[in-house]
């Protein structure tokens, strides 16, 4: 007998499960998430090392011509490196949700199956020994 919940929920299956084994979408899109905000995160670790490099060999005072048209690029960089890191790290916390997410559903599936396999295993008082 599959299961079959009465309203739409978070955390609970939509539509009943045949095969109770089987692995929900969450399994494979949460640590997809994760993987994906450190690979970001390596690169831009890797992009944020090559500009302090370049923001190192600033501090010489017979390149300050070469300073000025660095400064400003730098500052771009700089502009867009701390949006992309928050999202990164946001793509991060959700990969964590959903791992979360499918560990609680997961539960709830295997609430439900033990909901209606008891009462089969269960006997009536009436037929004690």
């Amino acid at each position: 007998m599959a299961s079959t919940t009465s309203r739409l929920s978070i955390t609970r299956p939509n539509a009943p499960l045949s095969d109770y084994g089987k692995h929900t979408w969450q399994y494979y899109a949460g640590p997809a998430f994760a993987v994906t905000a450190v690979m970001l995160l390596a690169a831009l670790l890797v992009f944020t090392a090559v500009i302090a490099g370049s923001v190192s060999q600033l501090t010489d005072p017979a390149r300050a011509a070469v300073h000025a048209s660095r400064l400003g690029r730098v500052q771009a960089y700089q502009a867009w490196l701390a949006p992309t890191a928050f999202a990164a790290i946001a793509l991060a916390m959700l990969g964590v949700i959903v791992t979360l997410w499918g560990i609680v559903r997961r539960l709830w599936i295997r609430v439900e199956a033990i909901k209606e396999s008891l009462p089969a295993l269960v006997k009536p008082r009436g037929d004690a020994l």
